[in-house]
């Protein structure tokens, strides 16, 4: 089974850029770098393309349902309102896919919160921000699964400059059952990717109360409790 399929945010100077007519052609191609192996046999290449952007291509050697769940994350969650990565294309070649996305401006919060100053220019940006989109993404029934500081991106760490951008959705799904536990282990990721040696605990609190919606609502130290507890 060989296919190719575009995304509407993939215009015409990109696709010509990219160069391909059939699934093939992105699961083969080489230009750029790989920027992460998986233990599962997969890469990640980053593929500049001058004045088009820059590219990153995610193939599997096997699992091209993943692929395809990673496809349809990024189309709904951006239907949706929340900031992904722009979907480009996705392939597959029989048992090989891949999928394109363009590269997320700026720099991951990681890196941003751990050159930050003061954790106090940031705060606007956690509250603000940030706790409002994971909100968002567990009220649309999803749990990303690997929400990592290392997993949001940003230009800067500006309440002025809009929600970060959501990247590596590969894993990201909207459970039926036992949905709780997956909202934690995604608070819980936040709590234990925290790039600082001291703030988290503090504010910890202010962004569980915002990503409630301002409120520390019934029910809210038991959630705590448990973050806490999968975080450690």
């Amino acid at each position: 089974m060989e296919s190719l399929s575009w995304s509407p945010a993939a215009g015409a100077e990109l696709r010509a850029a990219l160069g391909y007519r059939r699934g093939r052609d992105a699961v083969d191609d080489q230009r750029g770098e790989v920027v992460r192996r998986t233990t599962a046999g997969g890469e990640t290449w980053a593929t500049p393309l001058g004045a088009a952007g820059l590219v990153y291509r995610k193939l599997r050697h096997g699992r091209p349902a993943a692929t395809q769940r990673e496809w349809r994350n990024l189309q709904a969650l951006a239907a949706a309102g929340l900031r992904v990565p722009a979907a480009c294309f996705v392939a597959r070649d029989g048992a090989r896919s891949a999928v394109g996305v363009a590269a997320a401006e700026g720099r991951s919060l990681f890196e941003l919160l751990a050159a930050a100053g003061t954790l106090d220019a940031a705060r606007p940006y956690l509250l603000q921000q940030v706790a409002p989109t994971v909100a968002r993404l567990h009220q649309l029934g999803y749990v990303h699964r690997d929400l990592y500081w290392h997993h949001l991106f940003a230009a800067r760490l500006d309440a002025r400059d809009g929600p970060p951008v959501l990247i590596d959705l590969e894993r990201a799904f909207r459970p039926f059952w036992r949905r709780q536990r997956w909202v934690v282990k995604d608070l819980a990721a936040l709590l234990a990717s925290w790039p600082r040696p001291g703030g988290g605990r503090v504010l910890a609190l202010a962004f569980l109360r915002a990503y409630l919606g301002g409120s520390l609502r019934p029910g809210w130290k038991a959630l705590a409790r448990r973050a806490l507890r999968k975080a450690e």
